[in-house]
């Protein structure tokens, strides 16, 4: 049946023209990816809801709350994954007719047994922040380094430990890191991150930079690149994360891709030894 219904898919995917183009319609986006390995992108039409067994009960995420969908795989006895506003929650979804996504070219209705995931955004609900406010509610501290809003930026005064601030809501799958770092001397962004001290860590310093995973983000280098920056000019830095492969950008060069640990988890930043500030942090899916 699995099969059948990739198959059906596929066969839509062809005979439709042009279908790799972006749609113009606004409304819930989403994109889908299929396991064939296809790609949709559209316009997601009349899911109301998804539902979620898990082994303490049923939990009913109204769509507005969700931000991607994961469906395991059931050779390989995985759970199926709901990442919503407040959380990642993982069990079993409950049956769903398929689903009904306008391309901008028509409308396909695709199994969800031939889809591997779902990602959703919703226009003025992007993630990030440019800290004109002082409030860090949506941030989580982890050790004694001091952090604080100041003239718009966050700034951190490091404790000399391998301390971190994360944002509090946890990603998986595919999306875009952009942030501006100034101080950049030994100091950094974390990204899938499940606690304190697991995660990525792309740490950057005059003349270089380099990735730290494989466990925790301050044992293990795992890349590294010659970069040309002054450590006290402001710089711009893209990580491009899918899974577990991110490709890393300064000041919009590529400096190099790389295979990291962990597929999911929170994006955080931190300063070892001197002073940074970081700004125009944001997140796109």
């Amino acid at each position: 049946m699995r099969k059948f219904a990739v198959g059906l898919v596929v066969a839509l995917l062809c005979g439709i023209p042009g279908l790799t183009e972006e749609p113009k319609e606004e409304g819930n986006r989403c994109e889908l990816k299929l396991t064939n390995g296809s790609v949709i992108k559209g316009t997601l039409k009349d899911l109301q809801s998804i539902e979620l067994k898990t082994k303490h009960g049923k939990l009913k995420f109204a769509l507005k709350d969700v931000r991607s969908v994961a469906w395991g795989s059931v050779k390989k006895e995985e759970l199926d994954t709901v990442n919503a506003t407040d959380g990642m929650f993982k069990g079993w979804i409950e049956e769903l007719a398929p689903l009904e996504v306008d391309t901008g070219f028509g409308v396909l209705k695709i199994p969800t047994g031939a889809i591997k995931s779902l990602r959703i955004s919703k226009p003025g609900k992007g993630i990030g922040t440019d800290f004109e406010s002082d409030s860090l509610d949506d941030w989580t501290k982890h050790g004694p380094t001091t952090w604080a809003v100041v003239n718009g930026k966050l700034q951190g005064q490091p404790s000399g430990n391998y301390d971190s601030i994360q944002y509090n809501e946890s990603l998986e799958g595919t999306y875009t890191i952009e942030v501006e770092v100034t101080g950049a001397n030994n100091a950094g962004i974390l990204w899938n991150a499940q606690d304190a001290n697991n995660a990525n860590a792309l740490w950057l310093s005059p003349g270089n930079v380099r990735v730290f995973g494989g466990g925790t983000w301050y044992n293990q280098q795992i890349a590294a690149w010659g970069t040309n920056f002054a450590w006290n000019t402001m710089i711009k830095v893209r990580i491009e994360v899918d899974g577990t492969k991110a490709e890393i950008f300064i000041n919009d060069s590529k400096v190099g891709s790389v295979t990291t640990g962990g597929s999911s988890g929170h994006i955080g930043f931190f300063c070892f030894n001197q002073a940074a500030s970081f700004d125009n942090f944001s997140v796109t899916r």
